[in-house]
């Protein structure tokens, strides 16, 4: 279920029908900042499976959670990262993301969802991050 919700929010990824709010996307020569409300992503480097995300995040309960998936399968499954501050101030992150290759798809995306739960457990403030595409020549 959650990669099937993961993979409507990245199709639709200018906007977030989860959280109802409108994704960001800022370029800046070759570099690209992935922005919403709680995330700033400002790195994605890696391929084939070994993957280093770095960006800021400004976290309501000082964690926020992640999953890897190519839309049809959880490559990574939830994990929780602490921050070192909370909401209004941003805190560093850095995620190293390690899929072992036969895991990968053939043809596809690698996804990275960051996002946030509420009191309740549902996500809140969710953001997709191309990790790679992959195409089988």
């Amino acid at each position: 279920m959650l990669p099937l919700i993961f993979s409507c929010l990245f199709m639709f990824s200018s906007f977030s029908s989860m959280t109802g709010e409108i994704l960001h996307y800022l370029n800046s020569g070759e570099e690209a900042t992935l922005i919403n409300e709680t995330f700033r992503v400002m790195q994605v480097n890696g391929e084939n499976g070994k993957y280093v995300v770095t960006g800021e995040s400004r976290t309501k309960n000082g964690h926020f959670y992640y999953v890897v998936e190519d839309g049809h399968n959880e490559l990574v499954s939830e994990k929780q990262v602490h921050t070192k501050a909370v909401f209004p101030s941003w805190s560093t992150f850095r995620l190293e993301v390690n899929i072992p290759e036969r895991d990968l798809p053939e043809n596809g995306a690698v996804i990275l969802y960051l996002f946030e739960r509420n009191k309740e457990g549902q996500i809140i403030n969710g953001l997709p991050v191309k990790l790679e595409t992959i195409q089988q020549s």
